[in-house]
């Protein structure tokens, strides 16, 4: 399953118009029709940590059913095992983006409390 079909899930799982989710992101609704729709190949990755908070999931949701070359040895012959999609990005990659989202999770909570403090 693409990202964008499991963008749309969610989206309709919290009963979210495609304008109000795509205002939530600071998108255009026909980017986010086009996300959905999988027209929209490459999507940023700012625009996916947005994706993340929004809906409070990890990065990992959309990983799921993708495997990472997974790469075994016999008898000193390399054997790559290829069972699906095939995600590219190198485990680091991941734990950053990982570090990177919790970190705006906890960003964002503090501006929530200081906004509250000034109100």
């Amino acid at each position: 399953m693409n990202i964008g079909v499991r963008i749309k899930r969610l989206r309709e799982a919290n009963s979210w118009s495609q304008p109000e989710l795509a205002y939530r992101l600071g998108i255009s609704q026909t980017t986010l029709c086009n996300i959905e729709s999988g027209k929209c190949k490459k999507i940023d990755f700012l625009l996916m940590v947005k994706v993340c908070q929004e809906f409070n999931i990890a990065f990992d949701y959309f990983l799921k059913d993708k495997q990472v070359n997974k790469i075994g040895s016999n008898e000193e012959r390399v054997v790559g095992y290829n069972n699906g999609e095939i995600n590219n990005f190198p485990e680091d990659v991941i734990t950053q983006i990982k570090l990177l989202i919790e970190d705006n999770k906890q960003k964002n909570a503090k501006v929530k409390e200081l906004e509250q403090k000034l109100k």
